[in-house]
């Protein structure tokens, strides 16, 4: 299992952790994942690329390569649903006066 929690101030991430049960290589990924996204925007992390895990862990290895493409989908749909949440709850996600929430999300992140 995977578990992401997001702080959200702003509609910019200002902390990331995670929890794992997961296989080593996962654990990496997840690891460069919180240094990637940390202080960007919501839209920034979204538009995060496989490219960039691959560039710091300098590998394309095929079990990363699923472990990456697992990982930026689960982050994908948790910004998803925050901005679902709060669109729900009449806050605008352009609204800056949105100050401080948390994001926490949990998928299997297994192949």
């Amino acid at each position: 299992y995977m578990q992401l929690y997001l702080q959200v101030v702003n509609h910019r991430i200002t902390d990331i952790k995670y929890l794992c049960s997961c296989a080593p290589v996962a654990n990496v990924a997840v690891g460069v994942l919180c240094t990637l996204v940390n202080g960007k925007t919501l839209q920034e992390a979204v538009n995060l690329t496989e490219e960039s895990f691959y560039q710091i862990l300098n590998s394309q290895d095929e079990e990363l390569r699923r472990k990456v493409g697992g990982l930026l989908e689960l982050l994908i749909n948790a910004i998803d649903q925050y901005q679902t949440q709060l669109a729900e709850n009449g806050i605008s996600t352009k609204d800056s006066s949105q100050q401080n929430s948390h994001i926490s999300w949990d998928r299997t992140l297994s192949t």
